[in-house]
């Protein structure tokens, strides 16, 4: 299975890049509010220019976006100016990202969207990705992955000719919405695995429990090619966090992390 992921992201790496771009998909309903949190690296490559962007093209939601810079400046005005705080040492990723939720001033958000600095992704993204979300009823949702991204697990993998899929499964990154009913659920988040890793095999109990869904919007992809992974952290040690994290909490086996739903 590791093999055919890579040599299929190997044989799309061919075609040239392009940003994704999104058919029609249902409008949200009733303008809900979006709040978008982020981390991003200040000192290195990343994407965060095109991130903030893309997502400020949304015009069906009320979005507030809350980022924190981990060393070095902001790369333009536009992330400057929501960019809310500034990192210099380390920071456990998961419990910054529950900081700048807890410490935005409207908590009546109807979403929360966790985003990495490293995607691309097309116009329009929030509006269609919330729009797919709300119509599905998914709890917690992500956006699929094109065929050139990195990827752990296939089913994340965009599926041509689907529109979204309930899953039993979705992974912790790099772009996760939840609503904020399981955001409730699902904090506060735990310094056991500050890098995140885990928490996506506790989340589908966490729905279950709650008669919550989650799934994967395959109309709506993002590309997730621009940095391998582990290039900003050790897997070895991150791989040993999860184990001790999983060790103490109900959580699906990795077998289920294949099954789709509907």
């Amino acid at each position: 299975m590791a093999l055919s992921l890579r040599i299929t992201r190997k044989l799309a790496h061919l075609l040239p890049r392009r940003d994704p771009h999104y058919r029609s998909t249902p409008a949200p309903q009733g303008r809900p509010k979006v709040l978008v949190v982020g981390v991003y690296v200040g000192n290195k490559p990343s994407l965060i220019d095109h991130i903030v962007e893309q997502l400020a093209t949304a015009t069906q939601v009320d979005l507030v976006q809350r980022w924190a810079a981990i060393g070095g400046a902001s790369p333009s005005p536009a992330v400057d100016a929501v960019t809310v705080e500034r990192i210099q040492g380390y920071e456990p990723k998961w419990l910054l990202l529950e900081r700048l939720v807890r410490d935005a001033p409207d908590q009546g958000f109807d979403y929360v969207l966790f985003c990495d600095d490293d995607i691309w992704m097309g116009r329009g993204f929030l509006d269609a990705l919330i729009g797919l979300q709300q119509a599905h009823g998914f709890a917690i949702a992500q956006p699929a992955r094109t065929w050139r991204s990195y990827t752990d697990w296939p089913i994340v993998r965009r599926r041509l000719g689907l529109t979204a899929r309930q899953t039993g499964f979705i992974e912790s990154g790099p772009v996760v919405s939840m609503s904020h009913a399981f955001f409730d659920l699902a904090t506060p988040f735990s310094t056991d695995s500050p890098m995140g890793w885990g928490y996506d095999l506790v989340w589908p109990k966490t729905a279950e429990k709650a008669g919550l869904t989650m799934g994967i919007i395959d109309a709506v992809p993002v590309d997730h090619s621009f940095r391998p992974r582990s290039q900003l952290y050790s897997y070895d040690k991150e791989i040993a966090r999860m184990a001790d994290y999983l060790s103490t909490r109900d959580h699906i086996r990795e077998h289920v992390t294949y099954r789709k739903i509907r």
